[in-house]
């Protein structure tokens, strides 16, 4: 073999071997971007279940706040 053979074969090694590592990165990329998509989807979950288990607060009871706050405020009118 001349060294011109061996420069192209070492070349090719080299080529075959960079795209196994190419895809080997690619596809490690992918899986860890997945991963995390799912993470964060679990946590988002668990806190929209814990907001939508929650009772809501009725709309009456901070009108009587807001009517009690203003009467006081005017100072005529005392409330207990």
């Amino acid at each position: 073999m001349n060294e011109i053979n061996v420069i192209i074969a070492t070349l090719a090694a080299m080529s075959v071997v960079a795209l196994a590592w190419l895809g080997g990165y690619r596809l490690g990329l992918n899986n860890g971007t997945n991963a995390e998509r799912e993470l964060a989807d679990r946590r988002i979950q668990g806190v929209l279940a814990q907001e939508n288990a929650r009772k809501p607060k009725s709309q009456k009871a901070k009108r009587k706040q807001a009517r009690r706050a203003t009467l006081t405020r005017i100072g005529s009118i005392r409330l207990p």
